[in-house]
């Protein structure tokens, strides 16, 4: 293109301005913005009051036409058309008009809208889409209307969105609605405008069938292939959109939950928003909604995958309010109203950078003010598409180029680049090289539709890491060989100059492996050079992936090794499991090697527990390390130089037990053989003492001779460091036996048996009266024994374990009484009879007369009867007694008799 060509084509672009149809915003409470430049610049005439929903339109070279709160309409001159009132779309809904312009036709101005239930004495209007026709050249170009208020359907919910067809020339107009007969808005309604009018609708069921909530925006993605929809109370769904046949495909739930809940209708109060608006970024890549949750209004973001997996949804900003709308504008910022019920707001937010992810889209909150009036709920709505128009390239490194073209709805064709800085180009696609960092506006003059439209794009230019030339690592060599361990990322703190904590650093060998980036260092934090001194070769990329290459040299320096002494520590006292461990104190011996080495404060000492650690200078040894016997190396620095690497022997001096914690002895140990404890021998010198701290022996060995808790404490000398080690242990008896069982079978007084069954160790002797013993195993039975309660006494043959001793009671029915104090039948009771051994204990004693004359019960049957009555001595004579007994088992003995009272 010659030099007269880009004048006519700069002036012709002057005159023509931009495609304008999205130039006027007209909303709030008499709001208007006009974004004919990249910033929007306030207007002062609007007429339209609205809380809600609007619509705004204007001529391709962005003349105002016409602006609408979906009830009313104004036209450029902020009259009301009287001819169109009212139009039926209701004021307070999120979306309840859009102007369409006819494809064909440029008089023709299509209003779409959508209404709830509307009575008054004057006008009735049915739920439902609508559609008005309006002409440009009616009232003198101020503009009139055709046809008002035709129905398209009935029952929509409040949202419209349109969008051109994959042709760039029709346009789609689309609704969500219920049949007459269903209360879910499980419908998709999308009519097609084109040359020829209004074609048949598509009818679209959706995958979700839940949703009976109309409140909420719906929006189309610019490129057409998106649709998401907004549900007050019942979530967010994106769809994918067919824009050549108008269908309505494949629904996803997007989270709508403020932590990392899933959304859950039931509980969507509970940590949910309640979603109110949509939009897209200009290059349909990612998506924003907004939502209340308790007053607080918050804006979320999705990237958007080419299939429908989920990806992770991110709040990246909340704020307080009631409810915010959200429009994309042509400079490709996404609007957003900050409304309070109780207070009245002049400010927007911007989204700056829609098509980044998180917070590099640059949330501003309040970032654009309104001198003149107020802002509400509800930003115009407008054809999608208009805003897919734009200039397409990404932020870039100052080394790279920018490339840049152009996407839009139809054919269009760059004629004039300004790159920001003060170049031009008027090639189709073309590439450029910034010299300097920064912010930069790019403007594009471009042909579509035999119109000549401005497009803007601020791209930035992200700096290079600054690096610091002649840098050098220096190791410490402790064999003369010239090979050692380098840690390549300590360079970091000399090759930048700025703080480089978001840096990656990537490391080769040579310059043409890091300018290819090829055949990385693998493990740069443990490098083996391969020469001395070596050159190696660094990348260092930045946060914004920019990068800069640089080298660097590493070498290795011996010094004459110096003997460090070793350090002796005690094992700790309270390692229970003796596994050799002490607590050493580094600190200490770094003050020693200071003092030994005559080291300056300056000097650096640190401690690791290999040689490549302290080359490389990684795991650094804490001031307190617990450790068994080791070597482990002491590093001396001097200004981040080494000035020298020593190994060095850490030993624990660990005094050895090995003690049980329990013994067992017999009761009497002098009939077995000895048991004797031995300390270790490695020890220099023992104590041996009992639970009273009482020394009991300072020799290597001591025999047990009883039970009870003792105490061995060893002493051992090591370097000249004393250490003690104790251990606790018991001495216990052997348990006793156990009595399993003792059976008494009683034919009558004078035969019984008395059989008993022991559970124990050993073979065991059994006795009534403690002298007189017999048997050999763990039962015995006693023949004829004495009624009453009997002793049974039990003994270890093998005199190792304690005796043990039983009961059994054997029932005997006295047939005397004689109360002489002679020791021998002074009272009358029943033998073997015990609350120990009976539950239930009832005697009666009746005279000749069947008279009770005593009771016997569990409180005084092992008493017994002393032959009086009332305190008055009965005579002689015989007498009856009646028994009633159950014992433990609950077996009954129940017996019957009598006795004989004799007296002097």
């Amino acid at each position: 293109m010659n030099k007269l060509t880009c004048i006519i084509l700069l002036f012709f672009s002057l005159m023509c301005f931009s495609q304008g149809e999205t130039n006027n915003w007209y909303f709030g409470y008499k709001s208007a913005l006009n974004f004919q430049d990249y910033t929007p610049q306030e207007l002062n005439n609007s007429k339209m009051f609205t809380k809600n929903g609007c619509s705004t339109i204007s001529d391709d070279n962005g003349n105002l036409l016409f602006y609408s709160n979906g009830f009313s309409i104004y036209n450029k001159n902020g009259e009301f058309m009287d001819d169109a009132f009212p139009t039926a779309g209701y004021p307070l809904f999120s979306q309840n008009s859009i102007f369409i312009p006819h494809p064909e036709n440029n008089d023709i101005i299509y209003l779409f809208t959508t209404t709830k239930q509307i009575n008054n004495p004057f006008f009735s209007i049915e739920p439902g889409f609508y559609y008005t026709i309006i002409s440009k050249r009616l009232n003198g170009g101020n503009g009139g209307v055709i046809s008002s208020n035709n129905l398209l359907t009935s029952n929509s919910a409040e949202k419209i969105s349109a969008v051109h067809h994959a042709n760039g020339k029709d346009i789609w107009i689309i609704t969500n609605y219920k049949s007459d007969d269903s209360k879910f808005y499980n419908k998709f309604f999308c009519i097609k405008l084109n040359s020829t009018g209004l074609s048949t609708p598509i009818i679209s069921n959706t995958i979700h069938d839940n949703i009976s909530d109309a409140r909420g925006a719906l929006k189309f993605s610019p490129n057409g292939k998106k649709l998401i929809s907004a549900n007050y109370s019942q979530g967010v769904h994106l769809y994918d959109f067919n824009n050549e046949t108008g269908e309505v495909t494949n629904g996803e739930y997007l989270k709508t939950a403020i932590g990392d809940n899933s959304f859950i209708d039931d509980d969507k109060d509970k940590g949910h928003i309640k979603p109110y608006s949509v939009e897209f970024s200009n290059d349909s890549e990612f998506v924003y909604y907004t939502g209340n949750n308790q007053g607080v209004n918050y804006i979320f973001q999705k990237k958007i995958k080419k299939t429908f997996e989920p990806t992770k949804t991110i709040i990246i900003n909340n704020k307080l309010g009631d409810f915010s709308s959200l429009q994309l504008a042509k400079n490709g910022k996404i609007y957003v109203t900050n409304f309070t019920e109780n207070n009245q707001t002049n400010t927007l937010s911007e989204i700056i950078s829609p098509e980044k992810l998180g917070s590099d889209c640059e949330f501003s909150s309040e970032k654009t003010t309104l001198n003149y009036n107020y802002v509400s709920i509800g930003l115009p709505n407008f054809i999608q598409s208009y805003f897919r128009t734009r200039i397409v390239t990404n932020d870039v490194c100052l080394n790279n180029k920018a490339e840049f073209s152009i996407d839009s709805y139809s054919d269009i064709t760059p004629l004039f680049w300004d790159f920001g800085d003060g170049n031009q180009s008027n090639e189709i696609t073309p590439s450029h090289k910034y010299n300097s960092p920064g912010k930069y506006l790019v403007k594009v003059e471009a042909s579509i539709k035999d119109k000549i439209i401005t497009l803007y794009k601020e791209i930035i230019v992200f700096p290079l890491p600054e690096l610091k030339e002649n840098q050098k690592l220096t190791q410490c060599d402790v064999n003369n060989d010239g090979v050692d361990y380098f840690n390549l990322f300590t360079i970091s703190n000399k090759i930048s100059n700025a703080n480089s904590r978001e840096f990656n650093y990537l490391f080769y060998e040579t310059l043409k492996d890091a300018e290819l980036d090829s055949n990385r260092i693998q493990k740069p934090e443990s490098y083996t050079s391969k020469s001395n001194p070596q050159t190696i070769y660094i990348r260092v990329i930045n946060s914004r992936n920019c990068y800069s290459i640089s080298n660097f040299k590493i070498e290795s320096n011996y010094f004459n090794s110096t003997k460090i002494s070793s350090l002796t520590m005690c094992e700790n006292s309270n390692d229970i499991l003796n596994d050799g461990l002490a607590l050493f104190n580094l600190k200490q011996k770094k003050e020693e090697i200071r003092l030994y080495l005559n080291l300056p404060e300056s000097y650096l000492i640190s401690f690791y527990q290999t040689l490549e650690n302290a080359q490389t200078k990684k795991n650094k040894l804490n001031n307190s390390f617990i450790s068994s016997s080791t070597k482990i190396w002491v590093r001396i620095d001097n200004s981040d130089e080494c000035s020298g690497i020593e190994s060095f022997d850490l030993i624990v001096n660990s005094p050895k037990i090995n003690l049980k914690d329990n013994y067992t002895i017999c009761i009497n140990p002098s009939s077995h053989p000895p048991i004797t404890l031995t300390a270790e021998s490695s020890n220099d010198h023992f104590e041996w003492k009992d639970e009273n701290n009482k020394v009991l022996s300072t020799n290597n060995n001591y025999t047990l001779t009883r039970e009870g808790n003792f105490s061995l404490t060893v002493y051992k000398t090591l370097n000249g460091i004393e250490c003690s080690n104790s251990k606790s242990f018991t001495v216990n008896y052997p348990p006793p036996a156990k009595v399993e069982s003792v059976d008494v079978n009683v034919v009558n007084e004078l035969e019984n048996t008395v059989s008993i069954n022991i559970d124990g160790n050993s073979n065991y002797e059994y006795s009534l009266d403690n002298i007189n013993f017999t048997g050999n195993g763990t039962s015995h039975s006693f023949a004829n024994v004495q009624p009453g309660i009997a002793t049974i006494y039990i003994k270890d043959l093998n005199k190792c374990e304690p005796s043990i001793t039983t009961s059994a009671s054997i029932i005997g029915f006295p047939k005397f009484l004689t109360p002489n104090n002679d020791g021998v039948n002074d009272l009358w009771k029943v033998y073997g009879v015990s609350s120990t051994f009976f539950k239930q204990i009832d005697i009666k004693v009746f005279n000749r007369f069947g008279k009770i004359i005593y009771f016997l019960n569990d409180t005084n049957a092992e008493i017994g009867w002393d032959g009086s009555l009332n305190g008055k001595l009965l005579p002689s004579n015989d007498y009856w007694f009646h028994a009633k007994l159950k014992d433990l088992n609950n077996n009954i003995i129940d017996k019957k008799g009598h006795f004989t009272l004799k007296r002097d």
